[in-house]
């Protein structure tokens, strides 16, 4: 098994024979939200481990924010490699205080009622886990808020005395125009109604939480040990250098993807 670069073509004859040649050479620059979320943990991209990605963000995690906690208490399933590393490098017990019911992703949902019925119906708590305990809760990234802010409101409700978050990647601040579902700049939860960018207190204020940090840019990118396409935490500049101006455009439209073909 191997990754086929981009620009390539593969063809498979009747008989089994395998033939593959790039016509176009560039260099690549892979999704950074594919290591942070979509790709399943037992995947391999360029040749780099997710599973090993996610738990060195989360050792750097520990290291940029650490916490006085009695427990890590990792997001089902997104959060567990990024608590498994805090964990080992922080010396805090890891423990599973949030059950998920059914493996079901909010992110990914078209309405915001859909995701909030699958928050609402497919987590619990486990109160002899959190009671009297500071937690610190890991996940790999907050995009509208939606699953934190009852995460959060989850956790204290079972009990414990102080609720912080930590999250492994730096706060998603502008719509991806490659595909990914992040419909409109005004659902982000790291911008404010005139656009411009909440202080990680401000943030930390809305979801409930005691304190809320997130992963570096450059920890981030150390961590997955390539460039990648980071557009969405970095806009613009974090798109391929060829991108910048049409994703301004589209920017500036508050359009989706599907409108991404008008520009010229």
């Amino acid at each position: 098994i191997k990754d086929i670069p981009g620009g390539s073509v593969v063809v498979i004859d009747t008989e089994g024979n395998i033939y593959e040649k790039q016509i176009i050479k560039k260099k690549e620059y892979p999704c950074m939200f594919e290591f942070v979320y979509f790709a399943k943990p037992d995947s391999r991209i360029k040749g780099r481990s997710v599973h090993d990605v996610r738990v060195e963000i989360g050792r750097r995690l520990a290291q940029e924010a650490p916490v006085d906690a009695d427990i890590v208490v990792p997001v089902p399933e997104s959060g567990r490699r990024y608590a498994l590393g805090f964990s080992r490098e922080s010396g805090i017990p890891i423990d599973e205080g949030i059950m998920k019911d059914k493996y079901e992703r909010s992110f990914i949902q078209q309405t915001q009622d859909q995701r909030d019925k699958i928050v609402e119906e497919g987590i619990s708590f486990i109160r002899a886990v959190l009671e009297g305990k500071r937690v610190v809760i890991i996940d790999d990234s907050i995009v509208r808020g939606t699953n934190m802010r009852r995460l959060v409101k989850g956790v204290r409700e079972a009990g414990a005395k102080e609720v912080h978050v930590r999250i492994g990647c730096p706060p998603l601040i502008a719509p991806c125009y490659l595909g990914i579902d992040m419909r409109s700049k005004k659902e982000f939860i790291a911008r404010r109604k005139d656009g411009s960018i909440k202080s990680w207190d401000e943030i930390a204020k809305e979801i409930g939480a005691d304190s809320l940090a997130y992963i570096s840019m450059e920890s981030l990118i150390d961590a997955i040990g390539f460039d990648v396409c980071t557009g969405c935490i970095n806009f613009p500049d974090g798109y391929p250098e060829e991108m910048r101006e049409d994703a301004l455009k589209l920017f500036s439209r508050d359009s989706h993807i599907r409108r991404a073909y008008e520009i010229a």
